[in-house]
């Protein structure tokens, strides 16, 4: 026996080897499996739902005024989210801020600790004067535009709003990173009159918009890296000083 493992000793070390690389190779399988199922058990859920869009009257006095996203976010998920960072931008069909067409809430992303399971938290995202005056030119050319089609083609595809995107970045309690995402258009259908004329509000009064039924809204829910989130949280940085105070 020992004249056999010694005339045979490389194959035997061979075999041991290849033996125990298989064993390594089955038991990192199985634990990426074990880990990724440790994150599905874990997995919240953010739902965005969307209870107003104001554009508020001018402050009494000054040359400002301001617009509100108003937004329940729900943890519909089996575990605690934590870290959470609520964004939003919108993006405009005709009109530009110094070229950019797509532009951020006011402040810095909102940040909430944690939403227990079950749980819903209550935010608001803030739009400043110089977009609030932008968007009102852009919706008021959509109106004319949609005037015109009345007028001439009523059968023709009506001109779309401006559309909203809000993204919600958050972590499980196992460090994982992820986003939730809603978008749809602005719809200014709610400002026509009794007779389905158009009449957009003045400046001394407050503007409620709503959203288009169609094309759908769009929410999505996805696993991603922190460092793909800090990066759409500073493109958006980058970019929060076109809204205005």
């Amino acid at each position: 026996m020992l004249v056999f493992i010694k005339n045979n000793l490389e194959i035997l070390n061979f075999l041991t080897a290849t033996f125990l690389l298989i064993v390594t190779i089955i038991y990192v399988f199985y634990t990426k499996k074990i880990l990724e199922s440790s994150i599905l058990s874990s997995n919240p859920i953010l739902g965005i739902e969307l209870k107003n869009i104001i554009i508020f009257k001018k402050f009494e006095g000054i040359d400002r005024r301001q617009m509100s996203i108003d937004l329940i976010l729900k943890n519909l998920g089996n575990s605690p989210i934590i870290d959470i960072y609520a964004d939003g931008e919108i993006t405009l069909n005709y009109e530009d801020i110094k070229g950019e067409k797509t532009i951020p809430q006011r402040f810095e992303a909102e940040f909430i600790p944690f939403i227990e399971i079950q749980n819903e938290n209550k935010i608001s995202l803030n739009f400043g004067t110089r977009f609030v005056k932008t968007l009102i030119c852009d919706l008021e050319k959509n109106i004319k535009l949609n005037e015109i089609r009345i007028a001439t083609n009523p059968s023709q595809e009506s001109y779309s709003g401006p559309i909203f995107t809000i993204n919600v970045f958050y972590k499980n309690n196992l460090n994982k990173t992820f986003m939730s995402s809603y978008s749809g258009r602005l719809d200014v259908n709610t400002l026509r009159n009794i007779n389905e004329e158009f009449v957009f509000p003045g400046e001394n009064e407050n503007i409620e918009l709503s959203i288009l039924s169609i094309p759908r809204h769009k929410f999505s829910t996805k696993l991603i890296t922190e460092k793909e989130m800090y990066s759409e949280i500073k493109r958006r940085d980058s970019k929060r000083i076109l809204c205005g105070s």
